[in-house]
């Protein structure tokens, strides 16, 4: 019996895309608006100034709140011989699955879309899935006994099933 600990992350090259996306995004349209509002006061601008600095200030603080709260997204994955549990901080604390619960498992390679949605989070009612998925390669697709299925991507598909294997035979 192994012991299985994953942690992913959002990918770098992601959080610089929308980091320099968003600055441009804000400060665009605010220098074209301020622009165009020094046109019409007749270049006589200080209180135009003090509200456009106001509304940048405001807008770039909102921006690194939303930037800082998608760089920390992150996926971790525990298994050991007694427990199965993950999160996905800052939205999802500690699922705990018990081995009995379990019905069955399988690995599989993520699909060119299933790659391309990024970090995700989703419950579908109608179909029961969970998916707890960041850009990976392959993700386990574990099916409970009481009808659920949750969707876990990773890295490390061989370690994970081993692990998931050991914590299977432990529950019988």
């Amino acid at each position: 019996m192994t012991e299985f600990r994953e942690t992913q992350r959002i990918d770098r090259g992601l959080l610089i895309f929308l980091a320099l996306t968003s600055i441009g995004a804000i400060v665009g349209p605010l220098v074209l608006t301020y622009q165009e509002a020094l046109k019409a006061t007749g270049g006589d601008g200080n209180d135009i100034t003090v509200k456009y600095l106001l509304i940048a200030s405001g807008a770039f603080v909102f921006t690194v709140l939303v930037f800082s709260l998608v760089a920390s997204q992150r996926l971790e994955i525990d298994i050991n011989k007694y427990r199965l549990r993950f999160r996905m901080p800052p939205f999802v604390k500690w699922k705990v699955i018990a081995p009995e619960e379990i019905d069955s498992f399988r690995v599989e390679k993520a699909k060119w879309f299933q790659k391309m949605r990024k970090s995700r989070m989703h419950y579908n009612p109608f179909t029961k899935k969970a998916s707890y998925m960041m850009t990976r390669k392959y993700f386990v697709e574990l099916k409970l006994t009481n009808g659920k299925t949750i969707l876990l991507s990773t890295n490390m598909p061989d370690e994970m099933l081993n692990a998931l294997e050991g914590f299977k035979l432990n529950g019988k």
